[in-house]
């Protein structure tokens, strides 16, 4: 995309996380399908900026869409996993999942900004025959890393906006 005249190149960050069974037992017992959560601290739902489940910073990896894709298929082909539970959207009509992503810190102004808000992230959870529960959470790398209480950036994002945290994918 271009922006001022200068091109922005546009590319993911994504994290795999280990989390506390007991910190997403309410989500654990839903039975499988849709379940719509309340976009609140207490729902279940995700906010990669305030749910105190996730370390800060966040540790990114970056890189293209199809260096995140071949990590989130390496992440889904384990064949320890028993059960994967996807925070997200339905598509309107027909079958699959979007907004499978951080949902907010968009600029303003730059086309994604009406679907800011918060205690409304996608991820893609697993959980392992161990009972060990591990979370693929994933980014643009516009996407601020600090927001308001509407879900708007505080800080200009770009790179992941985390301290300079962010590792190399490749």
């Amino acid at each position: 995309m271009y922006c001022a005249g200068r091109l922005q190149i546009d590319f993911r960050l994504w994290s795999f996380i280990d989390v506390s069974p007991n910190d997403f037992a309410s989500v654990l017992q839903l039975d499988d399908g849709w379940h719509q959560l309340a976009d609140n601290s207490t729902s279940g739902a995700l906010d990669y900026i305030r749910s105190p489940q996730f370390p800060r910073p966040i540790q990114w990896q970056s890189g293209d869409d199809k260096t995140s894709l071949a990590a989130l298929q390496s992440f889904v082909t384990d064949s320890t996993i028993t059960k994967f539970y996807i925070y997200g959207e339905p598509f309107g009509t027909g079958y699959g999942v979007h907004n499978a992503h951080q949902n907010q810190g968009s600029a303003i102004g730059g086309g994604h900004d009406h679907e800011n808000g918060i205690w409304q992230d996608g991820a893609v959870f697993v959980q392992k025959q161990d009972g060990s529960v591990v979370a693929y959470l994933n980014k643009f790398s516009n996407e601020a890393s600090e927001t308001d209480d509407q879900g708007n950036p505080i800080t200009t994002g770009g790179n992941g906006g985390d301290d300079g945290q962010e590792q190399d994918g490749n």
